[in-house]
């Protein structure tokens, strides 16, 4: 099995560094980090960010948010929050390298998956994404699962709509996607279908195996709902299976 395109690409780092051109360097970076984070390379990603001279994420906005998204990823609620705050102080003219088309909305993203600002906030963020389309890069779909998620939260009114139209956005990304599965799961417990549920949440983890996504901390609601489900199915071995795996 040949590893992921991102994972191939240290040496272009690497010679940038070497040149002296931090810049050209953190471009790299960004260049690949979404794809590493959704697809849950962030050993690699942090190995990158580490090669950097000390202070660079302080100056540079694009390696600003590749830190803050691999600190997002690892639980490192306060370096999160600084990387962040660096960036939001920053400025840079796009298009950004990973297709996003303004720093702002590059900067968006990482704010709404923080949710710093609350579930409201996380709405907020996720429908500016949205709006923006295209210009919002590889974080517009991740924006239609989080608007999906966020809104649910807000009003008890029926969602299953939104997370079905996540659904059909979200299939190039497996980790959202089997996220998203997983909301529709909860989508049919709540409406009484408890077997149908079930069907989507082992669906859900089924597709986490599939691409190697299994241990990524940001999709343990995945295995939340699984054992959820299992439960209300009177499969109480299953259950406690999926609960370890969320672990």
């Amino acid at each position: 099995r040949r590893p992921p395109p991102a994972a191939r690409r240290p040496a272009a780092v690497e010679q940038a560094l070497g040149a002296g051109d931090v810049e050209l360097a953190a471009r790299i970076v960004y260049r690949h980090h979404s794809r590493m984070v959704l697809s849950g390379q962030i050993a690699t990603l942090e190995r990158w960010i580490d090669s950097f001279p000390p202070g660079s994420c302080d100056s540079d906005g694009l390696l600003a948010l590749s830190a803050g998204w691999a600190a997002l990823s690892t639980g490192r609620a306060t370096d999160l929050r600084h990387h962040l705050d660096v960036a939001r102080g920053l400025e840079l003219d796009g298009p950004l390298p990973d297709g996003t088309q303004r720093f702002e909305l590059a900067c968006t993203a990482l704010e709404m998956i923080s949710a710093f600002d609350g579930v409201k906030g996380t709405a907020r963020n996720a429908q500016m994404l949205v709006d923006a389309g295209e210009q919002a890069g590889p974080w517009a779909v991740l924006a239609r699962s989080q608007l999906a998620v966020a809104t649910s939260m807000l009003d008890d009114a029926d969602h299953r709509e939104l997370f079905a139209a996540a659904e059909v956005a979200t299939r190039a990304q497996p980790g959202v996607h089997a996220v998203t599965i997983a909301q529709l799961a909860v989508c049919e417990v709540r409406d009484g279908d408890v077997a149908a549920g079930d069907r989507f949440a082992e669906a859900a983890v089924e597709e986490l195996a599939d691409h190697d996504l299994s241990a990524y901390p940001l999709v343990a609601i995945v295995f939340c709902a699984a054992s959820l489900t299992a439960a209300l199915v009177g499969d109480r071995r299953r259950s406690r299976e999926r609960g370890a795996d969320g672990e």
